[in-house]
Order: structure tokens, then C-alpha cells, then sequence
């Protein structure tokens, strides 16, 4: 695809490049909702009209989630899904020349860009993006489906949270022209929302920020120096040589498959023998995404920014976490359901991520998923005893396709998809 903005004529077909609809530089990725007449083989709808929203981890170059999306929406074609990028973290909507092309967005402004772009979509028909449309049957809610990998589940608990206290304060009083969400299930994969700098990466980062402060934009101008000295082939290669040596090939994935590898000892999640982990598509996606981080220093630059605020802002919010995951807040019996909200959590993490650490993991588990109707609340932690069958915080790069199976199965178990 070409251009900062790509224009479909057709509904029906999807949309990569700026959202022209908000101040700020954001890219989308947008899936529109397919009838049941232009897909047959449908399945019957268990939600209304219901919106999947994704949200990155960082970089937040929503490139890398395509596959993954595409796989998704393949299976379920009468979802409308919604990729949000992070605010001056997509080369299609920055602006070199902007005035504010040196600022650092910051993990709130980040959250609060979904919140926005979140509303327009459920307020707004978006058409071929070229204007706002009020909907014709704008209804008083809708369905909702919200996940998020890595730092953009941190995203996704305070898009929740935002978008249930506004429709709870009365004060607000332009909330009744909105369509309110209905959150009906909340995916929070390989998330870092504890304590990120506990984490054996968040210790190395939190390390280097206090040594040197500005070391997003020393690591940015390097990377322009880079960009000026080897020719755009060069670091192709290159990057073609790191990011995608891994990648496994249908035969291997095949053979191990028929030992013991099933992703959850609880959750075992089955693949069908023509499942290919990641195609040479796919692997080309991976290679344009992190051509869209090296080649530019200003995403470089705002991704490290935003990784230096999280490390200052992901602590232990014990008191915001309770509430979110439902806990009653009786502290003789924690693990009671709060009734006043009724959204599905899961959660899926890797068997040793180095942005979690083992002791957060396990502390989520327990404070939050001990003794908890596994209908309502799923935790995951890949089972997989191959290390190229082991699905890792950095999934987009080997595994989409793979994880795209694991969240259909989750789909089926907690919504009858």
C-alpha cells in the first residue's frame, strides 16, 4: 500500500494510514464489518454489531498486527476491527516538518487517543475516511471486544476505565448523544501492567534512563547517522537477517506437533496439520514494519520516550487493579466478584518474558485469577515444551498466525463465538 492516507471506494475493503479525524499523527488499521450475505459461511452472531478494538504493544507500528488481524477477521469476517497506533509511532501519519515533531507523547496522552478514536468509531460511520458520518441507527450501546499486547493492555484497563466512569458520572452531560461500549470481553496479552521495571528488560532500561536521561533521542540520532551512512538494501538485509531468522517452516511445526506441545495444560489449544506458523506474507509485513522503525528516528525516538515513561508509571496500582479485574475489595475474602460490571478478562503470558517478571506473573495469577469462575476470568501461560513452538511477548514476529488460533479458541470458550 502507498501514501500516507489510503482511500478504499468500497466499505467492504480494508484501510491502512492516517486517521484524518484527530489532532494528533495516528495510523489505523480498520477491518469493516462483512454481512452475513457477502460472507456465507458466518457463523451466528452472539454479539450486536460488535466492534474489536486492538491496541499495540510499543513500538505501536500497527503493521506488525496485520497478520494477526487478518487471520482474526478470515475467521470471523462480521467483526469490525479497529488497530489504533500510538500517537507519532507510524511513519504513514507523522509530519517531519510539525512544530511538535521533538515532543515526547506521553503514556497518558497515549490513552487518552484511543478513548477519542474509540468514540468516533462508535458514534461515527466512517465511510472511505474522508468524512464523518453521523450513524443512521445510532444505537444507546454496543458490543465491544478490547485487547491489548504488552504495554497496550496497561492502555487497555485505563480505556475501560475511562469509558465506564464517563458514562457513570452525571456530571458529563454530553454523554447521552454517545454510543456507550459494551465491554464484553477484555484480552490482556503477555501484559505489562505491574511493575514493568522489575522486569529483566525494564531493570536494563530503567538502568540506562538514569545514566543518561535523554538516551531516546542519543539512540534516535544514531539511528539517523545509521540511515545516512548504509544504503536502505543493506539494513533490509539486516533486517531481514534479525528479525526473521527464526522463522519456522510448516514441516517442523508439523512434526513437533505430533509430541506434546499443547499452549495450556488447562487450555490446550489444537492446530490443524496444514497450519503454518508464519508465511513468507506475513514474514514481508514483519520486514516493512521494522523498516518503518529503523528507517525513521523520530518513531525510534518517540518508542524509547514512551518506554522511559513506562518504566516510571507501571507500578503496583493495587487499588486500580482490584477494581478493574472485579474484586469485591473485601479484604478478609479479595477474590469475590464485583456484579457491577460483567466484562470477560484474559489474560495470556509468555513462559518466561523478559518485559514480565516471573514473580508479576505469578502475582496476577494469584490475587486475581485463584479461585475465579474460569468463564468469566481465563490465565494463560504457553505450555509449549518446543522452543520454536513457544509463543513469545514478541509474537507478531514468528507467530501470528499461531496466536490468531489461540484467541479464536478463547473467542469460542468466553463468548460462543
Amino acid at each position: 500500500m502507498q501514501g500516507s492516507l489510503i482511500r478504499m471506494a468500497q466499505a467492504v475493503k480494508p484501510y491502512l494510514g492516517k486517521y484524518p479525524f484527530t489532532a494528533n499523527p495516528v495510523t489505523i488499521y480498520h477491518l469493516p464489518s462483512q454481512s452475513s450475505s457477502s460472507a456465507p459461511d458466518t457463523p451466528p452472531r452472539t454479539l450486536n454489531n460488535p466492534l474489536f478494538v486492538f491496541i499495540p504493544g510499543n513500538p505501536g507500528i500497527v503493521d506488525y498486527y496485520i497478520p494477526y488481524l487478518n487471520h482474526l477477521h478470515e475467521a470471523y469476517p462480521w467483526l469490525e476491527t479497529l488497530c489504533i497506533s500510538h500517537i507519532a509511532q507510524d511513519a504513514l501519519s507523522i509530519d517531519k516538518n510539525s512544530a511538535n515533531k521533538d515532543r515526547i507523547y506521553t503514556l497518558e496522552e497515549q490513552i487518552s487517543s484511543k478513548v477519542e478514536i474509540i468514540q468516533n468509531f462508535l458514534d461515527f460511520d466512517h465511510g472511505d475516511f474522508s468524512a464523518l458520518e453521523k450513524k443512521k441507527q445510532q444505537t444507546q450501546t454496543r458490543d465491544v471486544i478490547i485487547m491489548g499486547h504488552s504495554v497496550g493492555s496497561f492502555m487497555v484497563q485505563r480505556v475501560v476505565h475511562r469509558f465506564k466512569a464517563r458514562f457513570t458520572n452525571t456530571i458529563e452531560t454530553t454523554v447521552d448523544s454517545h454510543t456507550k461500549p459494551d465491554f464484553k470481553l477484555v484480552g490482556l496479552l503477555f501484559p505489562t501492567i505491574i511493575d514493568i521495571a522489575k522486569s529483566d528488560s525494564g531493570t536494563t532500561f530503567t538502568t540506562l534512563f538514569r545514566i543518561f536521561p535523554n538516551f531516546h533521542h542519543y539512540v534516535a540520532s544514531l539511528t539517523s547517522l545509521v540511515n545516512f551512512i548504509l544504503p536502505r538494501s543493506v539494513i533490509e538485509s539486516l533486517i531481514r537477517n534479525i528479525a526473521i531468522k527464526n522463522r519456522i517452516s510448516a514441516q517442523s511445526i508439523n512434526a513437533a506437533m505430533e509430541d506434546n506441545h499443547d499452549i495450556a495444560a488447562s487450555n490446550k489449544v489444537s492446530f490443524a496439520s496444514d497450519t503454518e506458523p508464519q508465511t513468507e506474507a506475513a514474514d514481508q509485513q514483519v520486514l516493512n514494519s521494522t523498516k518503518k522503525l529503523v528507517c525513521h528516528p523520530e518513531v525510534v525516538m518517540q518508542a524509547l520516550g514512551l518506554a522511559k515513561d513506562e518504566m516510571e508509571k507501571i507500578k503496583n496500582d493495587t487499588v486500580f487493579n482490584d477494581e478493574f479485574f472485579q474484586l469485591s475489595g473485601d479484604s478478609e475474602n479479595n477474590n469475590v466478584d464485583n456484579s457491577k460490571s460483567n466484562y470477560k478478562i484474559w489474560t495470556f503470558f509468555a513462559q518466561k518474558d523478559h518485559w514480565v517478571s516471573d514473580k508479576t506473573r505469578d502475582y496476577i495469577k494469584l490475587r486475581y485469577f485463584a479461585d475465579r469462575n474460569p468463564a468469566q476470568y481465563k490465565f494463560q501461560i504457553c505450555d509449549a515444551t518446543e522452543d520454536k513452538l513457544k509463543l513469545k511477548h514478541s509474537f507478531v514476529i514468528e507467530h501470528s498466525q499461531r496466536f490468531a488460533e489461540v484467541s479464536k479458541q478463547t473467542l469460542e470458550e468466553l463468548l460462543g463465538f
